[in-house]
């Protein structure tokens, strides 16, 4: 995908790049290791432990060469591999990133300051603007979790959460897609074992015109993400339906919701911290309906397109000028 950059640019095309992850400097995507730490710094050893061939059924020192062998051709990959992304993005006229967060760890990562900017996703919330409001003074009892099952996520850190309610007449219902993560294919199996005996619900995989019907089951949404998350929509839909949100500390998550003004943080990959956020929730329900009466500013579909083509114009007329001269 890179080399269409070149050909465009040589073709004086101009190019115009949206950045929806860490992609670009991060070969898995997300900035978090097997071992679920966050590379908060782009080094290239850590990236080639990430990376590192599979070795099981090899002897001691088969292993300890293919590993030098590896380490050696792989990090030449990795060097020229941003070699190759510098050298394209120079060609951009603009990168595109969705929140503040997001461009900043771009930046840091090596995208150019100049050329990065922040146009957050234009989304159409009309869909949940009509899911039926809590009752006024209900308590909060139905915990849901809407996304992916991949252990970035963090729904095992739910669970655990879950597990350690001093309340018990809650339920926790998960809906969402399991999907293979760099060659794990038993996530879900681990969180329905850590479910065993609890009043926790799997629904599985929704359809987008489905989310009004999940939201009006639950009480409260729960994002415990452990990643670098680039925006945020389920948050956007949760609190557009009045739905009180609970999230993680980290990525961009912070910029939508702020601590007891229109939502709860917790910090991520803390099990304890997300039970007191859920707690809070269950036992105070003027809390809950104090949280959700504070609205989000969300970008209509309308503006986001107008902005970018506002950006594509001033890219085509930048490169005639440039071509003029």
């Amino acid at each position: 995908s890179l080399g269409m950059v070149r050909i465009a640019d040589e073709l004086s095309i101009p190019v115009v790049i949206t950045l929806h992850d860490h992609h670009p400097y991060c070969p898995r995507g997300q900035r978090i290791r097997d071992d679920k730490r966050n590379c908060r710094k782009i080094l290239l050893d850590e990236c080639l432990e990430c990376l590192k061939p599979q070795t099981v059924g090899l002897g001691l020192t088969a292993k300890l060469a293919m590993y030098v062998l590896a380490k050696e051709r792989g990090m030449q990959y990795l060097r020229e591999m941003h070699k190759e992304i510098e050298r394209q993005f120079s060609r951009a006229y603009r990168l595109i990133s969705p929140s503040q967060f997001h461009k900043e760890r771009l930046i840091e990562a090596g995208a150019p300051p100049d050329k990065t900017v922040v146009i957050p996703y234009g989304l159409d919330l009309s869909l949940v603007e009509n899911v039926p409001a809590r009752p006024k003074g209900a308590p909060v009892r139905k915990f849901g979790y809407l996304g992916t099952l991949i252990p970035s996520k963090g729904v095992d850190v739910l669970i655990s959460a879950f597990k350690k309610m001093k309340s018990k007449d809650c339920e926790l219902h998960v809906f969402g897609e399991a999907v293979p993560y760099h060659g794990q294919h038993d996530y879900d199996q681990r969180l329905k074992e850590m479910a065993q005996g609890l009043p926790i619900f799997f629904h599985g995989a929704y359809q987008p015109d489905q989310l009004p019907e999940v939201l009006t089951k639950i009480d409260a949404v729960v994002l415990p993400s452990r990643w670098y998350e680039s925006f945020g929509i389920t948050i956007r839909e949760a609190v557009r339906a009045k739905r009180p949100v609970i999230v993680s500390d980290i990525g961009s998550f912070t910029e939508a919701i702020k601590h007891q003004e229109n939502g709860l943080v917790c910090q991520a990959g803390d099990a304890g911290s997300l039970r007191e956020a859920m707690e809070q929730l269950v036992q105070n329900p003027e809390l809950a309906e104090r949280l959700v009466e504070k609205s989000m500013e969300v970008e209509t579909l309308e503006n986001h397109r107008a902005k970018l083509l506002e950006l594509y114009r001033e890219a085509v007329s930048a490169r005639k000028a440039d071509a003029s001269r």
